[in-house]
Formats: C-alpha cells, sequence, structure tokens
C-alpha cells in the first residue's frame, strides 16, 4: 500500500474523523477488480491492485475524500483461465449499485468507482448500476455525482496499454510492485507466442468468450516495451485525469474544499 494515501483510507478512520472528512469534502473513491489471469507473469489480483493503486496516486494529488477498501468482486472475465474467480452479472451490478447507494447514505457527494477489470460483461454491469442509481438519486432530487469509470478511460489513444495481461497492465502491475516493494510481476520466464494454459470446464450457461490458447505479441522482457518506468508513465497520466475529473465535480456542487 502507498504509505501517503493512509490518512485517506475509510477503514482506518474513527467515527469522528469520518465526519471531519466528509465536512472537508464529500468525495469517495472506490477502486474495484477481479482475481484474473493475466499470464503466469503477473499476479492474479492485478486488476484490483492496478486500480488500488491509482486511487492512492489519485486520492493523494487531490488531498481530501476518502479512500475505500478495494473490491475483488467482478463479473465475467477469463473465467476458465488459472486462477480466475468471476461472480455472474447480477451479482456485481447489484453490489456496484449498493456501494453508491451506501456511500451516499454515509453523506458522500461525488463517489467514483474505478474498476481494473473491464470488457462487456463488466462493463455492462457497472453503467446499468451506474444509471439505476443516478435514476434513484434523481428521484429523490439528491445532489450526488456518480462515475462508474474504467482507469484506461483516462489515456489516450485508449487502446495504447497493449491490451489484457499485455505490456501496458504488466508495466503498471510492475510499478505497483515496485510502490508496495512486494515482487508482483516476474518476467523471468516469459516467451512470446501462443500459450494454451490448462482451462477450467464450466456448465455451458455460463458466458464465456476467452480464445482457448493466449498469444503473448511483444516479449516483455524488453524495458522499451515493459517496465516498472512505463508503469508510472501510465499511473501519473490516469491518477491525473482522475483528479482533475473529481475536482471538476466537486466544484459543479458548489463544495469549496476545506
Amino acid at each position: 500500500m502507498l504509505t501517503e494515501a493512509n490518512r485517506f483510507r475509510y477503514e482506518y478512520m474513527r467515527p469522528p474523523m469520518i465526519s471531519e472528512m466528509l465536512e472537508r469534502c464529500p468525495l469517495a473513491i472506490q477502486p474495484t477488480g477481479l482475481l484474473e489471469w493475466h499470464g503466469d507473469q503477473n499476479p492474479i489480483g492485478l486488476d484490483g491492485l492496478v486500480a488500488q493503486y491509482i486511487c492512492e496516486r489519485a486520492i493523494v494529488k487531490i488531498g481530501r475524500g476518502a479512500l475505500m477498501p478495494t473490491n475483488f468482486i467482478g463479473t465475467y472475465g477469463y473465467i476458465r483461465y488459472p486462477g480466475s474467480v468471476v461472480y455472474d452479472e447480477q451479482t456485481v451490478e447489484r453490489i456496484f449499485i449498493q456501494q453508491y447507494q451506501e456511500l451516499a447514505k454515509l453523506g458522500f457527494k461525488v463517489i467514483l468507482i474505478l474498476t481494473g477489470h473491464w470488457g462487456a460483461f463488466q462493463e455492462g454491469a457497472l453503467q446499468r448500476a451506474t444509471d439505476a442509481a443516478k435514476k434513484e438519486f434523481a428521484k429523490k432530487k439528491a445532489q450526488v455525482r456518480l462515475f462508474g469509470l474504467r482507469w484506461c478511460d483516462f489515456l489516450f489513444p485508449k487502446e495504447a496499454y497493449g491490451g489484457h495481461g499485455q505490456e501496458g497492465e504488466t508495466s503498471i502491475a510492475w510499478r505497483v510492485g515496485e510502490a508496495y516493494d512486494i515482487p508482483l510481476v516476474d518476467v523471468s520466464g516469459f516467451k512470446t507466442g501462443n500459450e494454451e494454459p490448462t482451462l477450467y470446464s464450466l456448465p455451458p450457461d455460463i458466458p464465456r468468450r476467452e480464445p482457448e490458447s493466449w498469444p503473448w505479441l511483444k516479449n516483455l522482457k524488453d524495458p522499451a516495451i515493459c517496465s516498472p518506468a512505463i508503469g508510472e508513465r501510465f499511473v501519473k497520466t490516469i491518477a491525473g485525469g482522475i483528479a482533475e475529473e473529481l475536482r471538476d465535480a466537486i466544484q459543479e456542487l458548489g463544495i469549496h474544499m476545506q
């Protein structure tokens, strides 16, 4: 964990500290991800860990608000691949709705759920949850700003990260490991070409779109392609974009950060 973010961690706060934080700036950032295969070189929790670190960097940059504990419950991804723990769309959508509801109940006025996992199923669940919560708060005439976003939404072009488990995600995970002083990434055994992992057998009614084999297109051992320094460039851009977006939302609500 980034120690600079400790003063913003909701789970570390005592009730009087929560009240003071809400008075100063009612902003909540919720990182979310999925326990999902991203190749043997990457940790199974890459999605959540990357979202968490980006959110840590963003809230430190903003200097106000609360950072919620990372949620590792996500919907369909590489569900048959080794190590993946995946939930159905309805469960995840409902969790996102309740996160918005609970954070609004606490008194937060600007709420971001930042997902490190995406794809049609995850993005659909988050979009439906965000739309449903916005509709609910509009009926109540509640002055709340909700954001359900992917970290790659702050990159231009959006595909610059390289795709699932490839050079961009591996570089960012490598940077996270460097920041946390944990060996999260190990490219020593990496090879380009097609990988054929042993896949889990699943009932036919469970949606899946992942391929039978996985293509590694670029040499992740090449520091010009994949490195913590490259990951840092991604993180700096993304965290800066998030901070700017949330500061704008705070100002639009007429909240003066104290």
